[in-house]
């Protein structure tokens, strides 16, 4: 049986235009737990959620990147506080 491997594509979101470039350590818009220096091989988890500074029914696009600018597979999880 032949193991079928999953291809990553950028979704391009440099390329939208953004009214905000939030690149401090220390986000007001977003929090950001549970989140190693190193991710592992294999599942991982960690948490982002947002803040009172974000508007209510926007569709946020997240895309998780290695060191070398590649596409990292995903899945997120809703988390109902």
């Amino acid at each position: 049986m032949s193991i079928q491997q999953k291809l990553l594509q950028s979704q391009g979101l440099t390329d939208y235009e953004t009214h905000i470039v939030d690149s401090l350590p220390t986000s007001k818009y977003f929090k950001v737990f549970s989140l190693e220096d190193t991710i592992p091989g294999g599942r991982s988890t960690f948490q982002i959620l947002g803040s009172e500074f974000l508007e209510d029914n926007v569709e946020l696009k997240i895309s998780v990147s290695n060191n070398r600018n590649r596409c990292r597979n995903f899945n997120n999880i809703r988390f109902i506080n």
